[in-house]
């Protein structure tokens, strides 16, 4: 494949209407190997440890109160963000995290006795919030949106609305992802929000799918709502959002709902949202992989993919029938699936020797 130089490739661009006037000057870009980048982040990492320790074996019996623990550990978290404002790198970046983390681990410690109240887990969320929209960093952002929302969740727990989280984080990840291109501009604010986001949803609808003794174990023996019967409400929601993330992306596509398509797409979305109701999962899994492979993301798709056949596994193992009975669904699944590929090929054939 022959390299096209920049002139070329802004004359193209200029023939083709998508850039006018005269090319920029080049910026000479300086790319750091990642072995360095990944030895500096290292060098990070030990460097705020030991500086933690000297700290810590100083102040020991200071840190064990719990009023000068808050305060320390919002210092900490005060240094780590101004780390990160001074310096952009890998080793800046770990030292940084370090220091946040330690700092989180102290403010845990000193609100230990009134994490049993919702309102400190809504306080928290709320400061977890205000760390992600500040603190200039993609792991950090990531990690404080986690945090963010599972402080939610642990604040809602006797609540009815608990049974209905995974769909609502469903729906935050879906309008993320769907509306990408409007924080295109801000994507290193909101890109580690919507994947933090998408594991959340994932991980908590899994805990869910175990039924109401791991939640309870999950809970650590907290409250929680009785209203269970949402659990099913949710699964509902979950079909519906899959519907209609299949019927957003057709508009977006400009394909006509009364095509042969979209009939087809909507058909295979409702069965799938269906089949949900019974294997809990799927929905939110194809709900993943259509908005990866919509937006060309990867790592989204894989996280679809692996939720997938994760669902699909576990609802396989925990399935009441014999053994000879669930080889029987896999050589039927298995047949289904050829004579689709086999359906859809000859679709596919018949296209093309009509437009040809």
């Amino acid at each position: 494949m022959n390299k096209s130089t920049p002139e070329e490739l802004w004359r193209r661009l200029q023939q083709a209407g998508i850039v006018t006037g005269e090319m920029p000057p080049l910026v000479a870009v300086e790319v750091t190997p990642w072995y360095v980048r990944l030895l500096q982040g290292f060098t990070g990492q030990f460097a705020a440890v030991f500086l933690l320790l000297f700290v810590f074996s100083v102040f020991k019996d200071f840190i064990k109160q719990e009023e000068v623990a808050l305060v320390l550990g919002l210092l900490l978290i005060g240094a780590a963000y101004g780390v990160f404002r001074v310096l952009a790198t890998a080793f800046t970046g770990q030292f940084g995290l370090m220091l946040s983390f330690t700092g989180h681990a102290l403010c845990l410690f000193a609100l230990h006795r009134s994490l049993n109240d919702a309102s400190t887990w809504l306080m928290i969320a709320m400061i977890e919030a205000l760390l992600v929209w500040f603190i200039p960093h993609f792991l950090h952002r990531f990690f404080s949106s986690y945090a963010a929302v599972s402080a939610l969740v642990i604040a809602s727990m006797k609540l009815p609305i608990l049974w209905l989280m995974p769909s609502l984080t469903m729906l935050a990840v879906t309008l993320l992802w769907l509306y990408e291109a409007q924080w295109l501009t801000q994507s290193t604010r909101f890109r580690p929000i919507a994947y933090a986001f998408t594991l959340v949803a994932i991980q908590m609808h899994s805990t869910f799918s175990l039924g109401q003794a791991a939640i309870q174990q999950a809970a650590q023996g907290r409250e929680l709502s009785s209203q269970t019967w949402l659990i099913s409400v949710n699964e509902v929601l979950l079909g519906g959002m899959l519907v209609l993330t299949i019927l957003k992306l057709l508009q977006r596509y400009q394909q006509p709902l009364s095509s042969k398509q979209s009939v087809a797409a909507l058909i295979a979305g409702s069965v799938l949202a269906l089949m949900s109701l019974q294997a809990t999962g799927l929905a939110i899994a194809w709900i993943i992989i259509l908005l990866g492979f919509s937006a060309g993301n990867r790592v989204l798709l894989g996280l679809g993919v692996f939720a997938f056949w994760s669902y699909l596994g576990r609802y396989y193992y925990f399935l009441d029938i014999s053994l000879l009975d669930k080889s029987y669904v896999l050589m039927g699944t298995g047949i289904l699936m050829l004579l689709m590929r086999q359906a859809l090929k000859q679709g596919l054939a018949a296209k093309e020797s009509h437009h040809a």
